[in-house]
């Protein structure tokens, strides 16, 4: 029970980054006859938070399976047949925003006082997407399929920014133009209408309304550990958003170089048995799309009840820049980002982070260290208050090493 819905709270803390010149991001035409033109300024950013929500892990359609992969019934006797679980990883938020204590349980995140700026990601990352997705196809119906999306982009001059939405909004869903504009155009459509996926899309979105759908809810079988109990909760194959296909490593970067499709690790919720002193842990994230390992470094006290606990500390090693750790070499060769668009940045000398293009459809996210911890290139991509501190912005975990029950963690992510 433990296992499909952990019990000890855990607690979602976001801060957002508000875009303070936003109204320096345009969108203008000057005659109906002439081209839309954008503008995309440097963005200046202040930090606003903390907005605090309980995140709920429940595992569902679990099913019970044996050695060979075939299914077995949850009340089937023979228990030692029981030898990996699949199953899938569902999320759920509650606000516990709290006016008395809100530097524990932070700000009202429906407060129009704290509306923000945030980054389109659709307006600003539908071409890459259909670049992304029409990669294979043939070049003129990728050149039709292109002026169609372009055409789209001019008719809902969908802006770069989307400005003054609350924090809940632009976290879980607000009206966004572009998809309202497929909506209409897809209404006087019939052709279009009868496209189930087009006619069925939402007409709001948020940067993280994915993990409050099915689309972020990612099937993963795990170890039971019935025949090695240090392979408890070790994950072994991953379904992605549909569990159609399961994988025994990812397939999202090259295969030429490292190991970036490693698929290694338990959820982090907890570990194996019997944990050794010095040696590191690994754990897998789909927010990350990769696996991670977090060093030892001390033997500590949990919080409440003084029990020794061991501590972990992500190094930074692992976001270093492949010039430095070669083994990150992965994140940059056989990446479409990086193959396929002239950034001027050279990849290889850039610590801090990796772009995560292949598992977003062709975005070219940004997964860091809250403010670019180890990235001090990275800071370069935007003006703001930046003051990274490894006390406040690197990730940690703390297990009790026998049973390797998670006492104590933070997993932060920007």
């Amino acid at each position: 029970e433990q296992f499909i819905e952990p019990e000890p709270p855990i607690y979602l803390k976001v801060y957002i980054w508000n875009v303070t010149n936003a109204d320096k991001f345009t969108v203008t035409q000057k005659r109906r006859t002439d081209p839309v033109e954008w503008t995309f300024p440097k963005p200046i950013v202040e930090q606003v938070g903390p907005f605090v929500f309980r995140e709920f892990w429940l595992k569902d359609d679990i099913t019970f399976m044996d050695d060979k992969g075939y299914n077995i019934s949850t009340e089937d006797s023979k228990n030692s047949e029981k030898a990996r679980i699949r199953g899938r990883q569902r999320y759920r938020y509650e606000s516990v925003y709290d006016p008395s204590n809100e530097k524990e349980f932070g700000l009202d995140p429906n407060d129009p006082k704290y509306k923000v700026n945030v980054a389109s990601i659709l307006a600003v990352g539908l071409p890459n997407i259909v670049d992304f997705i029409l990669q294979d196809t043939d070049p003129i119906e990728a050149r039709v399929f292109r002026g169609v999306v372009e055409q789209l982009l001019e008719t809902t001059k969908a802006n770069p920014i989307v400005k003054n939405v609350t924090p809940f909004e632009a976290l879980f869903g607000y009206e966004d133009e572009l998809l309202a504009g497929i909506h209409r155009i897809c209404s006087l459509s019939p052709e279009c209408r009868q496209n189930e996926f087009l006619w069925n899309l939402p007409t709001e979105f948020g940067i993280l309304v994915q993990k409050n759908t099915t689309l972020g809810w990612n099937y993963f079988e795990w170890d039971t550990g019935v025949n090695d109990i240090h392979d408890y909760a070790q994950i072994k194959r991953f379904g992605g958003g549909n569990g159609e296909k399961y994988v025994t490593e990812l397939d999202w970067w090259t295969n030429d170089v490292g190991n970036c499709n490693l698929l290694k690790g338990t959820d982090g919720v907890s570990m194996p048995t019997d944990l050794k002193k010095g040696e590191p842990v690994w754990a897998f994230s789909a927010d990350l799309f990769r696996s991670f390992y977090v060093g030892y470094t001390d033997v500590v006290k949990s919080p409440n009840y003084d029990i020794p606990t061991y501590h972990y500390d992500v190094e930074p090693v692992l976001f270093a820049a492949p010039n430095d750790n070669p083994e990150n070499a992965c994140f940059c060769y056989g990446n479409y980002w990086w193959d396929n668009k002239n950034t001027e940045l050279d990849c290889n000398e850039i610590s801090g982070g990796i772009i995560g293009d292949a598992p977003s459809l062709g975005i070219p996210l940004l997964l860091s260290l809250p403010h670019f911890l180890w990235g001090d290139k990275l800071r370069e991509v935007a003006s703001g208050n930046f003051n990274p501190d490894p006390e406040l912005h690197n990730t940690y975990l703390e297990y009790e090493p026998v049973t390797g029950t998670a006492i104590q963690a933070e997993k932060r992510i920007q």
